[in-house]
């Protein structure tokens, strides 16, 4: 509870693992029903950890799911006394006092008529003790490129000889590309601490 005024709905951990999701986004998105506001035009959420404002969403958009010991989902009322409109409900996620977790995640996509590969690759690090929080989320995202001749797309013809009477077959299809190749790495660090009531991020 936050202040005098109760929530509207709590997830325990067993609640938040019938989701089926591994992050504070995924969760959220799960939880777009009730976290949507009917008051005027039904703003965003205001989203809290252990009650205290973010910096921003990139704070916890990585926090894997098991770092939550409860989700409140509180009334508009909540967020005013944040410095919100009253047109936004609040979502409150309380973490574990301590917390170690290393999650790596490896997918692939690649197209049902061959030639394009798509790896990507994802790794966690998260660390709570001592009122600190630290997390590391690194992800590499790779795209080969899709030429002609790896699809039914018909050689290119030129004309050959006196007069152009003739024509010879000029095959570039294996240097001509549908879809561009392409390499991209992300990585999103956070280290927050609480000192009292004031906490830094």
């Amino acid at each position: 509870m936050i202040g005098d005024i109760p929530p509207e709905q709590q997830l325990g951990p067993a609640d938040i693992r019938s989701y089926g999701v591994s992050s504070v986004s995924e969760l959220l998105t799960e939880l777009a029903p009730q976290i949507r506001s009917d008051r005027g035009s039904g703003g965003a959420p205001v989203v809290l950890i252990d009650g205290k404002r973010i910096s921003g969403f990139a704070e916890i958009r990585d926090l894997p799911t098991e770092a939550i010991a409860r989700v409140d989902i509180l009334p508009e009322e909540v967020a005013l006394k944040y410095g919100y409109r009253a047109d936004q409900k609040v979502v409150n996620f309380v973490l574990r006092r301590r917390f170690r977790a290393a999650t790596v995640e490896l997918s692939d996509k690649s197209a049902t008529e061959g030639g394009r590969d798509t790896p990507q690759a994802e790794l966690d690090l998260l660390a709570i003790a001592n009122k600190g929080r630290v997390n590391l989320h690194l992800e590499y995202l790779a795209s080969d490129a899709l030429t002609e001749s790896e699809r039914d797309i018909l050689p290119t013809t030129k004309a050959s000889g006196t007069g152009g009477s003739s024509t010879s077959t000029v095959d570039q299809r294996p240097f001509r590309t549908l879809l561009p190749s392409g390499r991209t790495f992300n990585a999103n660090t956070t280290y927050a601490r609480t000192f009292g009531a004031v906490s830094g991020t």
